[in-house]
């Protein structure tokens, strides 16, 4: 939970809770809090207190060790899959072949058969000619990817226009420098977020 939430496990009408929440000590168990439409009860043990400022080693060790081991499964995968020139050779060495459709910029393609979204087969695909096999397994979120682009089309009726594509780029760095520049100024201004008291 954090200080700028409005809300506790999902549930409607929870604001007494979110209150006792950020008064509570480590180890304190609350009341029963009446919550939802009326259909829920509600019983909070706070475990742990993260004060202000990074969060300590413990509180990031399931994403550490989860990023830890997809670059460890890659390099496993990466060196099974050396020296492998086309499909026929990569399924002889164990890799499930599937076909994905639809590899764009716009959005990052869902690999079905690992369950996962792979924002950098974008690139990697977009490198490679057509009919050709990439030349090293890409690193995934969801696993190594060998990969032989079978057909690359232009949309129809779309055409690069640079001078929109130079606006959006224009407008998105303003964008992200007023967010910037706003963050400077929060962290500067040392401003205490106390939302929960509110929603």
């Amino acid at each position: 939970m954090s200080n700028g939430e409005h809300a506790v496990a999902g549930l409607r009408a929870t604001r007494e809770a979110m209150k006792w929440i950020f008064d509570a000590k480590a180890g304190d168990v609350s009341p029963l809090y009446e919550c939802g439409n009326n259909d829920h009860l509600l019983v909070i043990a706070l475990t742990k207190v993260h004060p202000q400022g990074y969060r300590d080693m413990d509180a990031m060790k399931d994403v550490l060790k989860q990023q830890v081991m997809i670059d460890k499964k890659f390099e496993k995968a990466a060196e099974k899959l050396a020296g492998v020139k086309d499909i026929a050779a990569a399924k002889q060495k164990g890799a499930i072949v599937d076909s994905v459709r639809q590899i764009t910029f716009a959005a990052p393609v869902f690999v079905q058969a690992a369950g996962a979204s792979e924002p950098a087969l974008s690139g990697a695909v977009a490198a490679v000619k057509q009919g050709a096999m990439c030349a090293a397994p890409v690193k995934g979120n969801g696993g190594a990817y060998l990969f032989q682009v079978l057909s690359k089309k232009q949309r129809e009726g779309v055409k690069f226009d640079a001078k929109q594509q130079e606006q959006q780029v224009q407008q998105q760095a303003q964008q992200m420098v007023g967010r910037m520049a706003m963050n400077e100024l929060y962290l500067n201004a040392n401003v205490v977020d106390k939302r929960y008291l509110f929603f």
